[in-house]
């Protein structure tokens, strides 16, 4: 591969984990809005359904309230009418120690509803004096006196006076009620329509998104491929061109083995005829020039002779 080759490989691989990335990050986070607007949609249908519970829990204390202004009014009656029969003071007893809880309760869950604080806070004295007037007849009539007080008339309006504003509290909850029912319920709708709807757009955006992600990435793998195989067959044709570049300098080397091997046995052969001629010859001046030569021309001979018998192992080596 060349180096010409090495950036347009760089940049189809990176083309292609671009596109493989692409077609997989763009999906995940198109899924991630569509869970988001889903989870603000719901988040919308469970505080308006949160209103409507705390609606009913307002209207529920009410009513409780209103039930308990009458059992306590119930009861002074007929615990005046009997002349001191214990069994009606039973449920004044229950209603008196609950009446102040339910009242702080009421405000306590109105706090946000200016117009309720204010009907309540009207409320207050009218039903706090009305318990008081009732003690005082518990505690008349515990002490004999059983007759109704000269006042009890005006006494019997102030109360009616009282559980009318009550009605109109409880007939406002009720408004408000329906109010917030009906807006849990448009909440209840949007969110099944936005939510199927932003599930459709966002999933024909995605089927669409991800079918041109994936014709994108089918062409730069085909390409990639393409491109693989060019060089594969480029490598294999300098692999083959290598190979037959060393075949023929392999045969190269062989011819000129074979000559230097020629050569050398032509200079063997004509160096060993020489040789054994100095060999020959220095054994026979040895031979016949014995008792006249000195003993350092033995000697010479002899290195002669030896050196000659060296050389002609080694030409024959």
């Amino acid at each position: 591969m060349s180096d010409a080759d090495l950036p347009a490989a760089h940049v189809a691989g990176g083309t292609f984990r671009g596109l493989l990335l692409r077609s997989v990050v763009l999906p995940f986070l198109l899924m991630a809005v569509v869970a988001a607007l889903l989870v603000w949609q719901v988040g919308r249908l469970r505080a308006a359904a949160a209103a409507v519970d705390h609606t009913d829990r307002v209207l529920a204390l009410l009513y409780q309230f209103k039930l308990q202004i009458i059992d306590m009014q119930s009861s002074v009656r007929g615990y005046l009418y009997t002349r001191g029969d214990p069994a009606f003071l039973a449920p004044y007893d229950g209603a008196r120690a609950a009446v102040d809880p339910t009242y702080e309760d009421l405000l306590r869950l109105t706090a946000d509803r200016p117009g309720a604080q204010r009907q309540l806070a009207a409320i207050g004295p009218q039903y706090r004096e009305y318990v008081r007037r009732l003690d005082a007849r518990v505690a008349a009539g515990r002490a004999g006196q059983y007759e109704l007080p000269p006042d009890f008339q005006a006494f019997a309006t102030q109360i009616a006076d009282l559980r009318a504003r009550i009605r109109a509290l409880v007939a406002d909850e009720t408004a408000l009620r329906a109010d917030r029912n009906a807006r849990a319920e448009r909440e209840s709708r949007l969110a099944m329509l936005g939510g199927g709807g932003v599930v459709l757009i966002a999933g024909v955006a995605a089927a669409y998104m991800s079918q041109a992600r994936l014709r994108q990435l089918a062409q730069s793998y085909e390409a990639a491929l393409a491109q693989s195989a060019e060089l594969s067959r480029t490598l294999e044709r300098r692999v083959e061109e290598r190979t037959a570049e060393v075949t023929r300098s392999n045969a190269r080397l062989g011819e000129a083995n074979k000559e230097l091997e020629a050569f050398a046995y032509s200079i063997s052969h004509d160096l060993r005829a020489p040789m054994r001629h100095i060999t020959g010859f220095a054994n026979l001046v040895r031979t016949s020039a014995r008792g006249k030569l000195s003993d350092d021309d033995v000697e010479n001979l002899d290195t002669i002779r030896d050196t000659a018998v060296l050389a002609g192992r080694m030409v024959d080596d």
